[in-house]
């Protein structure tokens, strides 16, 4: 596993400008950098939007086209997605974990959408948060 307090994610981008992969690492450990490429799943759910830790050494990464996948960084499972789901229909603009409530967020086209990271990644639909998306808030 590539956790630690001084480890370091830094978005890769390819020459069009897109994240395509990140690049995982430990400062305290010489030579211990891993990089997540995803060129399969970016084919599908659009390109890195937003990624963020959970647990012990695990990822939640948000893609352009709605798509939250969980991600393990542990050496025997590298890229291994752990859930993926479709939670907003057409982008996602940030995600986030709360330690403390063991739930990520996600924020996107139509609101905010919560996750029970604990509880086989279900979503909480009662905690979502909805937003108008029209232009004359009806």
């Amino acid at each position: 596993m590539l956790r630690s307090e001084a480890t370091i994610i830094m978005p890769r981008r390819s020459a069009a400008r897109f994240c395509r992969s990140l690049l995982v690492g430990s400062l305290g450990v010489p030579f211990s950098f891993l990089l997540l490429t995803l060129f399969a799943t970016n084919i599908r759910y659009g390109n890195i939007v937003s990624h963020c830790w959970f647990g012990d050494g695990f990822l939640l990464v948000g893609f352009s086209r709605g798509q939250v996948v969980a991600l393990s960084t542990h050496t025997n499972e590298v890229s291994d997605e752990m859930w993926s789901k479709s939670v907003h229909s057409h982008s996602i603009f940030g995600v986030a974990y709360s330690s403390v409530l063991k739930r990520g967020a996600t924020a996107g086209d139509g609101g905010v959408k919560i996750i029970d990271m604990n509880n086989d990644f279900k979503e909480l639909k009662e905690e979502a948060i909805s937003m108008d998306t029209s232009d004359d808030g009806e």
